[in-house]
């Protein structure tokens, strides 16, 4: 009789099929043993590692860097015509989004830009959000906090 791929003999003694002849529960027995070495030989391992990349952290460290002081332009955006890059984002009068969960306002107030980075290319713009133009001439949108805690306004 075949119970769980195993023979049922006499006694209650079950024969694994694979290995005919040993009682099952030593086979287990074995192959609990064989898992707990291998999961004190990962441990060494990672405590291996783990002391390797300690030691090296030291010299791995990441630097500190400055922005240079290079003046930029910026426009504040918060409706569709501020800049002339976003381009507002279109929905129906009929459908009703849910607000943003960047700034909490109706996504029918947000545009998007085209950027060197995003998905696509584009990024969302939020209303209050400030159009940064780059050295090279592209364009992204900053957050307000930031923007205010990495710039000041250049006098002219």
């Amino acid at each position: 009789m075949y119970l769980n791929g195993c023979v049922k003999r006499g006694r209650g003694k079950d024969i694994d099929p694979v290995f005919p002849g040993n009682n099952i529960f030593k086979y287990i027995l074995e192959l609990e043993r064989k898992l707990e070495y291998a999961n004190a030989v990962i441990e060494q391992r990672n405590n291996e590692l783990s002391d390797r990349w300690n030691k090296n952290k030291g010299d791995n460290h990441m630097a500190k860097y400055v922005k240079k002081p290079i003046p930029i332009e910026a426009i504040q955006w918060n409706k569709d015509g501020d800049h002339t890059n976003v381009k507002r984002v279109y929905i129906p009068q009929d459908l009703d989004p849910p607000a943003c969960e960047k700034c909490g306002q109706p996504a029918r107030l947000h545009g998007t830009i085209i950027t060197l980075e995003g998905k696509g290319g584009a990024q969302e713009v939020c209303p209050g959000d400030w159009i940064i133009t780059g050295v090279q001439g592209e364009n992204y949108p900053c957050k307000p906090d930031i923007f205010a805690a990495t710039y000041d306004q250049v006098a002219e």
